[in-house]
C-alpha cells in the first residue's frame, strides 16, 4: 500500500472497520502519521476510544457527540478536530412552525392524543380519559380511540369535523380509529 487512503479502503473492506494496527502493517508507516494524514476522514470516538469513519462519526445524535466531544477536547487537545467537524454538522434549530406532528404516530403518547381531544373539542371532564381514551395499539402501531356508542354518536353529531381530524390527518388514510 502506498497511501494511508489505500488502507483504509482495505481496512473497511476486509475487516468493516476503521483498523490502524492492520493499516500500519500494510502502510509501514507508524500510527500518528496514518491517523494525521487521515484527519477528517477517520475519528477517534472520545468514548469508544476506536477510530471511526467520518460518515459513521459524523452522523446519528450528532448534538449529543459535540457535547462530549467538547469535554473531552476540554482535557485532551487531541479531541478538537472531533468538535471542530461536528460543529459543521449541526443540524439548525428547527422553529415551532417547521415541526409537523401527525396523530396516530407510534411516538406521540397516547395521552397527549386525549388531551388534544378534550381541548380541542371541549370534551367534557366526565367523558375525556374514561370514556374516550386515545391508546396505542401495539400491532398495528396506530392511535386508536376507543369510546362507548352512545359517546361516539353523540360526539359525531356535535363534533364530526374534529373527529374528521383525527380520522384522516393531513389528508392521509385512517390513523386513528373509533373502537367500541
Amino acid at each position: 500500500m502506498d497511501t494511508p487512503s489505500e488502507a483504509l479502503a482495505l481496512s473497511i473492506g476486509e475487516k468493516a472497520k476503521v483498523d490502524v494496527p492492520f493499516m500500519v502493517q500494510l502502510c509501514g508507516k507508524p500510527e500518528h502519521e496514518i491517523t494525521d494524514e487521515l484527519a477528517g476522514a477517520i475519528f477517534r470516538n472520545p468514548v469508544t476510544q476506536q477510530w471511526e469513519t467520518s460518515d459513521e462519526y459524523l452522523s446519528g445524535n450528532v448534538r449529543e457527540k459535540l457535547a462530549t466531544a467538547e469535554t473531552f477536547a476540554a482535557n485532551h487537545a487531541e479531541y478538537q478536530i472531533n468538535v471542530d467537524y461536528l460543529k459543521r454538522v449541526q443540524p439548525k434549530d428547527l422553529d415551532a412552525s417547521e415541526i409537523e406532528v401527525r396523530l396516530g404516530a407510534n411516538w406521540v403518547k397516547p395521552e397527549y392524543i386525549t388531551q388534544f381531544m378534550k381541548e380541542v373539542f371541549k370534551t367534557p371532564n366526565y367523558y375525556a380519559g374514561i370514556d374516550i381514551k386515545a391508546r396505542l395499539q401495539r400491532i398495528m402501531g396506530i392511535a386508536a380511540l376507543p369510546m362507548s356508542r352512545n359517546i361516539t354518536k353523540q360526539l359525531f353529531r356535535r363534533k364530526l369535523h374534529g373527529l374528521h381530524i383525527l380520522w384522516h390527518p393531513a389528508g392521509r388514510s385512517a390513523v386513528c380509529r373509533i373502537l367500541w
